[in-house]
């Protein structure tokens, strides 16, 4: 990069994130101050005429203005500010072979708004909804850290996963589906997805889940995926076969892979009860279980091979069903998540009475956690649940699945 560049790199950067370009106007300077910066100071005598040309030369076509150190004229530049007109910003740009801020901004949103009309997955489209609304609401000081290129690659992927609706992917097969490389998307785009879904849709910090298990909510695993139930119910596959599961009283286990091949669910349930936690859907089983009630695991949040699962089940007459889970943020949010897919369930143990019956088990939050807590309780869904998120906000601690056991 030439000192020319290296320059106007430094200005611009200040410039985009100044008031000049966020309102169009400003009385203060986009200043630099050389002397300050290795490029300037660590200079030889010949180099530091090189830049001193340079900066010359940016002077002369109306880009930017300096002045000496007092005493050191010829010698040391005390400051060095951009010129902010149309022509001046348009030659700085072109100089450093750098596309406008807004430019970019503009063409991400494009991009985006594009994307999300094609998409039929929940999360992906409030993935996409969610980066577009942060936009509008903060206008030009929308900052936006990915390059197109990284978020083009990274709606490929999400373009793959909408497609796939029963059923999870393969890492290495996504991967090499979608970039002819097995080990791309692990390298370049695992920690993207990640860190968006983080940010703008899952709040992953509620959960102690692995990056594989992550990526397995959304669809993408490293090894088959597990769905784990006990109850009165039998399975019609496309090959004609038919697996009663009923007898396996201490749990059943079925791959993920398997969901889509099964035609029809039948059985007797009386209950539904679908539990957060492995040890308390152990514990269930074991310690609580009864004729007709079918006991689901969901983990954390769903996976979509999970919620197909859930929407074969025979459910339509069954009038109690229930969801089990922690009293805190990640409960209430698998609560409402699986509320979508079935209306009618319920909350079990997870309302004020439990909370305070369990108080020496209780756990406290930061203020961090704090501030979630007091956004969701804003949110439509999740009115239902006021009065016991108005407790976690009172007392400042959550309640653990696990801890209902002792």
């Amino acid at each position: 990069m030439s000192y020319k560049q290296q320059i106007l790199t430094i200005l611009l950067d200040k410039y985009e994130k100044s008031q000049a370009f966020i309102t169009g106007t400003s009385s203060r300077r986009i200043l630099w101050y050389p002397q300050k910066n290795a490029i300037y100071s660590n200079q030889d005598p010949y180099q530091k005429q090189a830049f001193h040309r340079s900066v010359f030369s940016l002077k002369e076509v109306g880009v930017i203005d300096y002045q000496w150190e007092k005493f050191e004229e010829q010698n040391l530049i005390k400051e060095i500010w951009l010129i902010v007109n149309q022509e001046s910003l348009k030659i700085a740009y072109q100089t450093c072979q750098r596309i406008p801020l807004d430019q970019r901004q503009q063409a991400m949103i494009t991009l985006l708004t594009n994307k999300m009309s094609q998409v039929k997955t929940a999360w992906i489209y409030e993935l996409y909804s969610n980066i577009l609304e942060e936009a509008q609401k903060k206008g030009r000081k929308w900052r936006f850290e990915y390059t197109q290129t990284e978020i083009t690659a990274l709606c490929e992927v999400l373009k793959v996963l909408d497609g796939i609706t029963e059923t999870s992917i393969s890492r290495r097969l996504l991967s090499t589906q979608v970039f002819s490389d097995s080990k791309y998307f692990e390298q370049n785009c695992q920690q993207l997805l990640l860190s968006l879904t983080k940010r703008y849709v899952f709040d992953w910090e509620s959960f102690d889940l692995t990056e594989n298990e992550k990526l397995q909510v959304l669809g993408i695993h490293s090894s088959p995926e597990i769905i784990y139930f006990t109850g009165p119910i039998w399975m019609i596959f496309k090959n004609q076969s038919k697996v009663d599961w009923s007898g396996f009283t201490k749990g059943a286990y079925i791959g993920a892979d398997s969901i889509a091949e099964i035609v029809e669910i039948k059985g007797s349930i009386s209950k539904l009860i679908t539990i957060e936690n492995l040890t308390n859907y152990y514990w269930y089983i074991r310690q609580q279980q009864e004729p007709g009630v079918l006991v689901f695991y969901s983990g954390g949040f769903l996976t979509r091979s999970q919620e197909a699962f859930l929407r074969k089940l025979p459910l339509a007459n069954v009038k109690k069903q229930v969801h089990w889970g922690d009293i805190d943020l990640g409960g209430f949010r698998i609560l409402v998540q699986i509320q979508k897919i079935l209306p009618q369930i319920k909350p079990h143990a997870m309302d004020i009475g439990t909370f305070d019956k369990y108080e020496n088990a209780r756990k406290e939050i930061s203020q961090e956690y704090l501030k979630k807590v007091e956004q969701l309780i804003t949110q439509e869904a999740f009115k239902p649940y006021q009065a016991v998120l108005k407790r976690i906000i009172a007392t400042k601690q959550i309640l653990e699945q696990e801890s209902q056991l002792w």
